[in-house]
This record gives structure tokens, C-alpha cells and sequence, in this order.
């Protein structure tokens, strides 16, 4: 299983589904997508203390980084991948919203048919933002996504700088 983390930040999402992967006995790689170099290689660090290295990780700036060779050819020998993104559309614009979703429907297009999932975990207030509205209508476009929505059954207490609470959509994405 690979756990694509798009806007990684301290790669929290990576360590989480390391520790819940080791306790199944999966393997698990992680590539961990940030603009910063700096929350590159705090999540790397902090990956590495957690694991002790039993995660296969690596850490890139953009989708664009992760492509081996000018291909996304490692999708191919990873079974599942997850897509990983949280409060990330606040932080981008439409034009980067749709190349982002062309990104993800070109490894989706790698993996088997059901093998690709993706979690958007974001504030409630999100759908209302342009780059969320291109994102979904682009991976929406020859591609089919199954959206189960486990809102309720996460613990939905508001974040401590706003009355507003999180939302998680969980899409298995297919072509």
C-alpha cells in the first residue's frame, strides 16, 4: 500500500497509517508532498523517529516530483494507494486544483481497477472554495469516485481557532 500525502506537512497522516499498516502486517511506502522544505524534512524526521525506518518514504515539492522517469510506473507494484489531502484547497488556486486532480487520475490510471482511494479532510467550509469546486469536478471527469462520507462517524469537535468543524470525504476512485 502506498499513502500519497499531498500538503504532508509533518507527514502526521504518514505516521498514522504506518502504525496502523504495521499492526496489520502491511507494507507500507509513503510519499509525502509538501512545498516547504522545511515540513519535508520535519516529516521525514519525524517518520523515520517514529518507524525506526520501517516505512519506505519519500518526500517531494509537487505531483510532478513523484513521477519516476517521467512516468508514475511505481503505482504499478504498490497495490492500493491512498490519496491524502488535508486543509490543502485553502492553499491553492483553481489553475493548481485541476493539475493536481489530473495528477492523481494519471496514477489512478496505473493501479488496478479499485485499488485507488482518496481522503479529503478539510474544514466544512471547504466546498465552497473555488480550488476545492475545479479539484472535484476534474478527477470527476472520466472517472468514477464512490464517495463514502464518514463525517459522523469521526469526533467532529470544532478546532480550537474556529467554530467550524471537519469534514472527511473518502472516494474509491476508478476509471
Amino acid at each position: 500500500m502506498t499513502m500519497v500525502d499531498i500538503g504532508c506537512g509533518p507527514a502526521t497522516g504518514g505516521i498514522a497509517l504506518a502504525m496502523t499498516s504495521a499492526d496489520a502486517g502491511c507494507q507500507t511506502a509513503y510519499i509525502g508532498i509538501d512545498i516547504s522544505l522545511e515540513m519535508r524534512k520535519i516529516g521525514s524526521d519525524l517518520l523515520n523517529k517514529t518507524t525506526g525506518g520501517a516505512v519506505k518514504a519519500r518526500f517531494a515539492s509537487s505531483l510532478t516530483d513523484i513521477a519516476v522517469g517521467g512516468s508514475h510506473a511505481w503505482a504499478d507494484e504498490q497495490g492500493v494507494v491512498i490519496f491524502h489531502i488535508a486543509h490543502f484547497f485553502e492553499c491553492i488556486n483553481g489553475s493548481q486544483a485541476q493539475e493536481a486532480a489530473q495528477h492523481i487520475k494519471d496514477i489512478v490510471a496505473k493501479v488496478p481497477q479499485g485499488h485507488a482511494v482518496l481522503i479529503i479532510q478539510q474544514p466544512h467550509t471547504v466546498c465552497r472554495l473555488r480550488s476545492y469546486q475545479d479539484f472535484m469536478k476534474c478527477v470527476s471527469t472520466r472517472m468514477t469516485c464512490h464517495k463514502h462520507d464518514v463525517t459522523d462517524a469521526y469526533n467532529t469537535q470544532p478546532h480550537a481557532d474556529t467554530s467550524v468543524g471537519t469534514a472527511i470525504e473518502v472516494y474509491g476512485l476508478s476509471l
